[in-house]
C-alpha cells in the first residue's frame, strides 16, 4: 500500500513491505527484487513508458530520476544489472538495478507547487534462469483508470495523485512533545526510539503512544500502541466473520455491546484479533443485521524485529517507528567527568588490556568515581582514602583516593588495580580492571568489562589530582531487552492566529491576471477537449474570505473559505 502526501515543492511517498514476502504464482519462491517509482503529469503514465523494444514500440518503463539518480531501488544480492533473459519477440532485457538496497520512503523535490503529479511504486522480481527455466523479470501494473463519462479517476492500491503546495497559511507542523523521539519510562536500554512524521495532516492531538519491547523468535522485537481506546460499529453476519476498520487488537482490551448498549458476553463471540474480523460463536449469538459496537485497543505496530533503524515498519497515524538498538559495549564517547576542579589528570576509557588472557566480557553496568580529598602523608599514603582494591595477586591491599560506585543496580563488581604491589596505593598511570560480573560471563578465565586509566597530560608537569565531590562518569551502551519501555506523545497541525497574520504577505494567486490558460491544469481527457480551468489561491490560512475583480475593478465572485 502507498502513500503520496503534499509538501511545499515536495512530494513524499511512502509504502509497505508486502510485495516483498509475495509468492510468485509460477515459481513457488519469493522472487521478489526491487521498486520503481514513476511520475507522470498524465494518469495513464504515457511519457514514462518510453523505453522501446525491438519493434519501436514503448515497452518498459523509465523511473523518475532526480539530478541523474534514478529512483530504481533493490536488494543487494547477485541479481543486477540487465537480466540474462530477453523478454520473446521483444529483443530487449530488464534492468534489475545496481544493488542500491531498499528503500520504503522517497521525497521528490523536482515538483512545482500547484501541479498535479502521478505517482506509482511498481515492484519487480528478478525472474528466472536456472534448471532449463528461463523467465524474464515481471512488474506489477500500474493503474489508474479514468471514467469515460465522470472522468473519475480510481487509482491501484500502488499509484496516487497528488498537488504538492504548504501547509494553510498559519499552520505549525504536527510534531511530538519529546523532540521527536520516544522517552524510555522502563530499563535501561541506551538505543533510540525515533518517530519520524511523514503526514502532518494525519497525526492525532496529544495521544500517547507505548513502545513495548519482547521476546520475539529467540531476540527481541516490539508492538506499539496508542494508550486510548477505540470504538467502532459493525452490522453482524451471524457466524460470518466482520471485517472492522483495525488489526492487531489486543484481545483483553476487548468489548462489544447491542444496540441498547448492553454488554454483550464474550463467549458469545469469536475475534480475530491479528486480522481485525469478529462473528458470532454459533447461530444467533449475534443475530445477523442487527448492529453492535466494539471498543478495544490495538497494535499499531505489532511484533517488529527492526531495531537498525529500518524504514519498513508499518505506518500510523502519519508516522513511523525507527528503533535504533545499541550493541552491548563500553560507551567512551558518553563516559566522562560529570564535576571536576582544574585537574590535569586525562581519563580513559578503553577495552581492557590489563590480564592478557582475559576475555573481554562488557556488561550493561554504568559506574561513577566518586574523588575525595588528595591529600598525602610524609609517606605518600592517602590521607582520605576511598576504596581499597585488588592487586594482580587478587590481594586487597590497592587504596584508592576515590570510591567507585556502581550506579545501574548498586550491586559490588571486583576491581583490580594492575601492577600495584603488596601495600601499595593507586597512583595516576595504573590501569584500573573491571571484573565482569558472574551473572553476565563465566569466571574461568577471569572476564574484564572495561579498564580505566587516569594519566597526566605531560611526564613534566605537576600533577593537580582531581578535588573532593568530582565525579567522573563510565557508561555503557545496552541493548534493548525484553520488558523495556518507551512512551511518545503526538501534537497535530496548530493554527496560530498570530502566525497567520505574518503570513498574510505570503499569499499570491497563480496565474494572476489570469487571459486564457494556466500550465497547471491537467489536459483535457481527448485532444481536442480542454481540461478543467484552473486559478490557485496559495498559502490561505483555513478560514478567509476571496474576492475576484476584474481588471477594472468589477467584483466577479466572493468565496468563503472554510477547510
Amino acid at each position: 500500500r502507498f502513500t503520496a502526501v503534499p509538501g511545499d515543492k515536495r512530494v513524499t511517498l511512502f509504502w509497505d513491505n508486502a510485495g516483498e514476502i509475495a509468492i510468485d504464482p509460477l515459481t513457488g519462491t519469493k522472487d521478489f527484487e526491487g521498486y520503481k517509482i514513476y511520475r507522470s503529469e498524465d494518469p495513464t503514465f504515457s511519457d514514462v513508458f518510453t523505453i522501446t523494444d525491438a519493434n519501436g514500440s514503448p515497452f518498459l518503463g523509465r523511473p523518475l530520476d532526480q539530478s541523474g539518480k534514478p529512483a530504481q531501488f533493490d536488494l543487494v544480492n547477485q541479481w543486477s544489472g540487465l537480466h540474462p533473459v530477453e523478454y520473446i519477440g521483444r529483443g530487449v532485457k530488464y534492468n534489475l538495478g545496481n544493488n542500491t538496497g531498499l528503500v520504503h520512503e522517497y521525497v521528490d523535490s523536482s515538483v512545482t507547487n500547484g501541479k498535479t503529479y502521478y505517482y506509482a511504486v511498481a515492484s519487480y522480481d528478478h525472474g528466472f534462469d536456472t534448471l532449463g527455466v528461463q523467465l524474464p523479470p515481471s512488474e506489477t501494473q500500474t493503474s489508474i483508470i479514468r471514467d469515460p463519462i465522470t472522468q473519475k479517476l480510481t487509482f491501484d492500491v500502488n499509484t496516487g495523485a497528488v498537488t504538492p503546495g504548504p501547509l494553510p497559511g498559519g499552520s505549525i507542523k504536527a510534531g511530538l512533545n519529546d523532540n521527536g523521539y520516544a522517552q524510555r519510562v522502563r530499563g535501561i536500554a541506551t538505543g533510540s526510539v525515533r518517530i519520524g512524521i511523514l503526514d502532518d495532516r494525519t497525526v492525532p492531538d496529544n495521544v500517547q503512544y507505548k513502545v513495548e519491547f519482547d521476546s520475539l523468535n529467540g531476540g527481541i522485537g516490539y508492538n506499539v500502541r496508542p494508550l486510548k481506546t477505540f470504538s467502532e460499529r459493525f452490522t453482524s453476519r451471524d457466524t460470518a466473520l466482520v471485517p472492522l476498520s483495525r488489526t492487531n487488537f489486543i484481545a483483553d482490551s476487548v468489548a462489544v455491546y447491542d444496540a441498547s448498549g448492553n454488554l454483550v458476553p464474550r463467549n458469545k463471540y469469536r475475534l480475530d484479533a491479528s486480522a481485525g474480523r469478529i462473528r458470532g460463536a454459533s447461530g444467533g449469538a449475534l443475530p445477523s443485521g442487527q448492529e453492535f459496537e466494539i471498543r478495544y485497543q490495538y497494535y499499531t505496530v505489532f511484533k517488529s524485529a527492526r531495531l537498525n533503524e529500518e524504514d519498513d515498519n508499518p505506518s500510523f497515524d502519519g508516522m513511523r517507528v525507527y528503533a535504533k538498538a545499541a550493541i552491548l559495549g563500553i560507551d567512551s564517547a558518553n563516559s566522562k567527568w560529570i564535576s571536576k576542579n582544574n585537574t590535569n589528570l586525562l581519563a580513559k576509557v578503553f577495552k581492557p588490556t590489563a590480564l592478557p588472557t582475559a576475555p573481554f566480557r562488557p556488561a550493561p553496568l554504568d559506574f561513577q568515581i566518586i574523588w575525595n580529598r588528595t591529600d598525602r602523608d610524609a609517606r605518600g599514603k592517602w590521607l582520605y582514602p576511598g576504596d581499597t582494591l585488588l592487586n594482580n595477586r587478587n590481594q586487597k591491599v590497592v587504596v584508592c583516593p576515590f570510591r567507585i560506585v556502581n550506579i545501574t543496580d548498586t550491586t559490588k563488581v571486583r576491581i583490580l588495580v594492575n601492577n600495584a604491589l603488596t601495600d601499595s596505593i593507586w597512583t595516576p598511570g595504573m590501569e584500573i580492571f573491571f571484573i565482569t560480573p558472574p551473572r553476565f560471563a563465566p569466571q574461568s578465565p577471569i572476564p574484564g568489562m572495561l579498564g580505566l586509566n587516569f594519566f597526566q597530560t605531560t611526564d613534566t608537569a605537576s600533577i593537580i589530582y582531581p578535588t573532593q565531590g568530582n565525579v567522573f562518569e563510565i557508561n555503557a551502551s545496552k541493548p534493548f531487552v525484553a520488558g523495556d519501555q518507551y512512551t511518545f506523545t503526538t501534537r497535530a497541525v496548530k493554527y496560530d492566529v498570530a502566525k497567520a497574520k505574518k503570513d498574510m504577505d505570503n499569499i499570491y494567486v497563480v496565474p494572476n491576471p489570469y487571459v486564457a490558460f494556466s500550465e497547471l491544469e491537467v489536459p483535457g481527457s481527448t485532444s481536442t477537449r480542454r481540461g478543467d480551468n484552473r486559478l490557485q489561491f496559495r498559502n490561505l490560512p483555513p478560514k478567509c474570505t476571496i474576492r475576484i475583480y476584474t481588471m477594472v475593478g468589477e467584483l466577479v465572485d466572493t468565496i468563503l473559505k472554510d477547510d
